[in-house]
């Protein structure tokens, strides 16, 4: 009896010593092979994305259709297709006209015993527009390493329109091996670091608190005047305005512009614990007079700047957690699915399956407009359709009515919702990749034309 006792003392144990060793495993870190993946755009002719973007009439996305892999370019027709640049893989592209910016594949990296592809921040110059210098001049300007830190894994990378380098970094979190997003700022003209995130402690500048319900829960930088670093009394001067708003450990921020633009959003691949009321906020909108947040992916709240009070303006049922939010005519667009439905038990659970919600900010109402099927997921989103997954099938969906109803349905020769694959759409056309394990890098698999 009592090596009963002993046996039932000791395995809960072994199993939380062996969960750790899972959480700090390679298989556990690789963000290329966790989980499906669909990168979002707000504008479909956006000039920045994270391996597809548009420019000047041209759609520019990861590739090998030359025979190199790298940044490939064609018209809208799909015709034209040509090699811009050489780069095994991309996390993030923005293209000015000047320069194309992005996070670029440097090296694989062991760090304890995690195993990871590490990716650095990479500048080009735009020879596309130069009818004297097309064709390979782009491949052959040598890329130069923009002001990053050796350490840095860059997640994305995006520049103002007033000179700053906004990062956001992917390192893992040694408590628990589970990967974490951080912000960077740094002056572009000087390659001076703005600020520098620290576990949410080692900073101290002018920020606006938002109290909810008797507590300071997410922080909103509005003016970036001088910021003193904890510690050392170095200070450093922003000449920017810029909305952000994260949580208490200062990662996977929301990142608005001056304008009130959205520059970054939280990524889809770095959810937050809802369990934890540090993770449970998202930035969803600014204006001069208030700001929309997010809690817990399902209560949007308004928050009046001037006077501090809070109003809820709707709120989901709480089987549903919005992982994406879109401004759609003056309201939202919340793309949601439930917080178990990566768990092994998700099969046993009825409404684990993704679903469209809309909400009117001025009727203060909320309305669910379409609910996939199990195990399909959205792939794109506008005012007027949704794309969704399932299988090797896209299923589109109008919603110009008061329901979602569905128009047609696409067949590709791959399946497309997969933990290796990746979806991105842009310029009227769908790109899906594939994570491949023996070169060690995502790779164009299909792309079609979806209008």
């Amino acid at each position: 009896m009592k090596r009963k006792y002993i046996l039932f003392a000791v395995l809960p144990v072994l199993a939380a010593v062996f969960s750790s060793c899972l959480r700090l495993s390679p298989t556990a870190f690789n963000l290329d092979t966790q989980r499906f993946q669909t990168f979002f755009h707000e504008d479909a002719e956006s000039h920045c994305g994270k391996k597809t973007a548009c420019y000047d009439g041209r759609i520019y996305y990861l590739s090998d259709e030359s025979g190199t892999q790298g940044v490939h370019s064609m018209r809208p027709d799909g015709s034209g297709v040509k090699l811009v640049f050489p780069a095994e893989d991309i996390r993030s592209l923005q293209i000015t006209e000047q320069f194309f910016l992005y996070a670029g594949f440097e090296k694989n990296v062991e760090e304890l015993n995690l195993t990871y592809r590490s990716f650095t921040g990479f500048r080009r110059k735009n020879t596309e527009r130069n009818s004297a210098a097309l064709q390979n001049a782009a491949g052959e300007e040598a890329a130069v390493l923009l002001p990053v830190l050796p350490e840095w894994n860059i997640w994305d990378v995006r520049l103002t329109e007033d000179g700053l380098l906004i990062f956001r970094i992917n390192a893992p979190d040694y408590t628990d091996g589970a990967p974490v997003l951080k912000t960077e700022l740094v002056r572009a003209a000087d390659g001076r670091i703005i600020w520098q995130v620290e576990n949410g402690e080692t900073l101290r500048f002018p920020v606006e608190r938002i109290v909810i319900d008797g507590e300071e829960y997410p922080y909103l930088l509005t003016q970036v005047g001088t910021i003193r670093l904890a510690g050392n009394g170095c200070t450093r001067t922003c000449i920017s305005k810029y909305g952000i708003c994260y949580d208490e450990w200062m990662q996977n921020a929301d990142i608005f512009g001056s304008s009130g633009e959205r520059l970054l959003t939280q990524e889809p691949l770095f959810r937050p614990d809802y369990d934890r009321p540090e993770e449970k906020w998202q930035l969803c909108r600014m204006t001069e007079r208030g700001v929309y947040l997010l809690q817990s992916g399902c209560r949007l709240l308004y928050c009046d700047r001037a006077t501090g009070e809070t109003e809820t303006v709707a709120e989901i049922p709480k089987q549903d957690r919005a992982y994406a939010t879109f401004e759609s005519g003056g309201g939202f667009r919340l793309l949601t699915e439930s917080p178990n439905s990566h768990s092994l038990f998700a099969f046993l659970k009825r409404d684990c399956g993704q679903a469209l919600y809309g909400i009117d900010v001025e009727g203060r109402e909320q309305k669910e407009l379409l609910r996939l099927p199990r195990s399909a997921a959205f792939v794109y989103l506008d005012e007027t359709r949704a794309i969704a997954a399932k299988g090797k099938k896209l299923l589109f969906y109008d919603l110009t009515g008061e329901q979602a109803e569905q128009t047609g349905t696409m067949e590709l020769s791959t399946r497309i919702v997969d933990r290796r694959n990746k979806v991105e759409c842009a310029g009227g056309w769908l790109f899906l990749y594939r994570f491949n394990d023996k070169t060690m890098r995502d790779e164009l698999v299909e792309k079609v034309r979806i209008g």
